[in-house]
């Protein structure tokens, strides 16, 4: 795990992003099988692809806990413990003419920026 420095600079540089990011969001789909995550809402491509790129170094940092990106094992803390979210909308996934595919679970993080950025600066406090 990174020392305190290193989390204090990843917070730095993750709040900056936030008036770029604007009123963009992090959306999460998942079901048994995967999970996707995008950046929605109205943000250009070099703002969205720093973000991420900042997400993969924050994830880099964690302990591995699964065989997941280091952008997505960031993404799913900032859901764990950047929240509270509003609650997932669950669906159930059909295709045509077929019986259902199964559940998906929808949800979003609203100012990704700003929360991590504050999940970073609370990794810096425990650190």
């Amino acid at each position: 795990m990174p020392d305190a420095t290193a989390w204090q600079d990843l917070a730095r540089e993750f709040r900056e992003l936030d008036a770029p990011l604007g009123a963009a969001r992090l959306e999460r789909q998942w079901n048994d099988e995967s999970e996707e995550w995008r950046i929605a809402g109205k943000v250009d491509l070099e703002t969205s692809r720093r973000f991420r790129a900042l997400a993969a170094r924050a994830g880099e940092a964690l302990p591995p806990a699964d065989d997941a990106a280091g952008e997505h094992r960031w993404f799913r803390l900032m859901w764990e413990r950047g929240g509270p979210h509003a609650p997932p909308v669950v669906g159930l996934m059909s295709m045509h003419g077929r019986a259902s595919a199964g559940h998906v679970s929808v949800g979003r993080i609203e100012h990704p920026g700003r929360v991590a950025a504050d999940l970073a600066a609370q990794l810096a406090a425990e650190a």
